[in-house]
């Protein structure tokens, strides 16, 4: 049960790129809602 591939010393790269991604995403997906929930007022 390896969830975690292990791809040596990219594995790092490979991880840290893939937070950097989500991370933006949930950002900008937050940021929208409050933009929606301001304009209902």
């Amino acid at each position: 049960m390896d969830i975690i591939p292990d791809l040596g010393k990219d594995s790092l790269f490979i991880w840290a790129a893939y937070a950097l991604s989500l991370g933006t995403l949930l950002v900008l997906t937050i940021y929208t809602l409050r933009q929606n929930r301001e304009r209902k007022k």
